[in-house]
């Protein structure tokens, strides 16, 4: 059975299609999701109380099973999930985040577009100095341009620094 670009097997969690790099979805999302399928549905997307995005099961005992977002982004199926206990908590269930997954991809979890992706160089439309996101179509940017001066110090032997500066008062022989 299809439903909205996932594939549902009877008594399993939904198996989700693998798209290729370079598109809104992310790819090791959609691995990850498929080797931790489990019964009863997909997981959820949480934040914890620091803000960070976690993925996973939230049990009724307040026991968190799941994975950072961003190392799921990263490393797909390869990242493990872990059980974390009550004291990680409280969860913040994200619940509208599938729906916005799937209609702006890879944007609902960087709704600022600050971060880079695989395949980042089809979400750009470039005109000039703007650009506007073709993933999610709702968010454009301007290039700026500055200059910076950096002071730096730092401690260098003392043989180094004579032979860089053999006459450090000036004799100029």
């Amino acid at each position: 059975m299809m439903n909205r670009g996932i594939v549902t097997e009877p008594g399993q969690a939904p198996k989700v299609a693998v798209p290729p790099n370079g598109t809104k979805h992310s790819p090791n999302l959609a691995k990850w999701l498929n080797a931790n399928r489990r019964a009863g549905g997909r997981p959820s997307v949480y934040r914890n109380i620091d803000g960070l995005r976690h993925i996973g099961w939230l049990e009724d005992d307040g026991w968190f099973s799941g994975a950072r977002l961003w190392r799921v982004l990263g490393d797909g199926r390869r990242v493990k999930v872990f059980a974390f206990p009550p004291a990680h908590g409280p969860w913040f269930k994200e619940a509208d985040f599938w729906d916005r997954y799937e209609a702006i991809g890879r944007c609902a979890i960087d709704e600022a577009h600050t971060r880079h992706f695989i395949g980042d160089d089809t979400r750009w439309r470039e005109d000039g100095d703007t650009r506007e996101c073709l993933w999610c179509g709702a968010h454009r940017q301007e290039r700026h341009r500055w200059q910076q001066i950096i002071e730096r110090e730092g401690w260098r032997p003392v043989a180094l620094a004579a032979l860089a500066n053999p006459h450090p008062k000036g004799d100029g022989v």
